[in-house]
């Protein structure tokens, strides 16, 4: 599903090329608690900008591998303010459902 995030778990080092057109847009149904999206665009954005950028979003996040955790950036703060580039999942949690429009 387009703009819809996926976390693939393996256990060597692997790659993955997924072929096809890049969308311009991408609109994604949100639901109320955390949902997961994929960032598409050629520009990398901060944690900070996409969650603004989303009704009612309280909360970003992703999985830092290397710390294996979450990194969680509550909307409207300094804290955790990571970068989205290309390629990368993350999760957004809405208070209301919504809808996401890349």
């Amino acid at each position: 599903m387009l703009g819809v995030g996926y976390y693939i778990y393996v256990d060597t080092k692997s790659r993955i090329d997924i072929t096809g057109i890049t969308p311009s847009t991408t609109t994604v149904d949100l639901n109320i608690g955390w949902n997961s999206i994929g960032w598409h665009n050629f520009t990398k954005t901060k944690a900070e900008n996409l969650g603004q950028n989303i009704t009612n979003c309280t909360a970003v996040a992703y999985w830092n591998v290397t710390l294996s955790r979450f990194i969680v950036h509550p909307v409207s703060t300094d804290i955790s303010d990571f970068d989205i580039e290309r390629g990368m999942a993350c999760f957004v949690y809405v208070t209301t459902s919504s809808t996401w429009t890349d």
